[in-house]
């Protein structure tokens, strides 16, 4: 008799998600921790053991891992899961070299990871949650969109107001307070923690519209600059130029009480066109 031919069945060679990738290092650090508690648990009787003749319940080398502690244990693991994944979408989900920033208190809410819920703790359908919302056009739309309401709220663009243009360049203007500290004691005109914060998201939000633009040397450049205003020996010179860019795209003059950002018009054509196509969409 011939014997039947048995073709093997492929196996599916799909990566796993991102999900399923967090679910087997859960079950595996879950069973990890629980084996330990009971180990724990063995060495404090068998320490027991060894005292008893004293009687004397207060004294210990090694302390029992109950289940209430293994519980609230794995209810800060799953919280911090919760957290990776979020910041994973943000950077998967999003145009490249852009910030997307997702709600976590509402994953939070969805998928709550307490003690009392924790054997319906589930990375799988935090993701899949996840990819449903947040992927495709969806999450890229919700970026720009994001950057551009940024870019409103940095340099306080309000309907109507006039633009001040000056050779060839749209003026904005970004309020700067220097660090009192700095300048009462050492004589040096440093910038305020809160101020390199703020001067720091204007960068961002303008080199993200660079990168849209396809231009992609001015957004390292504002990078770049980013580092340098950044940069806690970094001292304001009143008038100072720091070109960005092709050709000086974006040319920001530094003085002691604002930062004027000169946006070359052909990039604040493109600017405009951004903030027309982004701003009130809703994705």
């Amino acid at each position: 008799m011939v014997p039947e031919v048995i073709q093997a069945v492929p196996e599916d060679d799909t990566p796993p998600t991102v999900g399923e990738q967090y679910k087997a290092l859960w079950v595996r650090y879950r069973n990890a921790l629980e084996n330990w508690a009971n180990e724990q648990c063995e060495i404090r009787s068998e320490e027991r053991r060894i005292l008893n003749r004293h009687h004397n319940e207060y004294m210990r080398a090694f302390e029992d891992m109950t289940g209430y502690d293994v519980r609230r244990t794995l209810e800060s693991r799953a919280a911090e899961i919760r957290k990776m994944m979020v910041w994973t979408a943000e950077k998967v989900f999003a145009p490249e070299g852009v910030s997307l920033k997702i709600d976590g208190y509402d994953i939070h809410e969805r998928f709550r990871s307490d003690e009392d819920n924790i054997d319906a703790f589930d990375p799988v359908a935090i993701w899949s949650y996840l990819e449903q919302k947040y992927g495709g056009d969806f999450g890229e739309k919700l970026a720009w969109q994001q950057v551009a309401r940024g870019f409103k709220s940095k340099f306080n663009l309000d309907e109507g107001e006039k633009v001040v243009i000056k050779n060839g360049y749209i003026v904005l203007d970004r309020s700067v307070w220097l660090d009192d500290f700095d300048k009462k004691q050492y004589k040096k005109n440093r910038l305020a923690f809160d101020c390199v914060e703020s001067i720091s998201q204007s960068l961002n939000v303008l080199s993200e519209i660079a990168r849209w633009s396809d231009r992609i040397a001015l957004s390292h450049d504002l990078h770049r600059l980013n580092r340098t205003f950044s940069d806690r020996t970094y001292e304001v010179q009143s008038r100072a130029k720091h070109p960005a860019g092709d050709n000086g795209e974006v040319i920001i003059v530094t003085y002691t009480s604002r930062f004027e950002f000169l946006i070359r018009q052909d990039f604040a054509e493109q600017l405009q066109v951004f903030l027309g196509t982004y701003l009130e969409i809703e994705p």
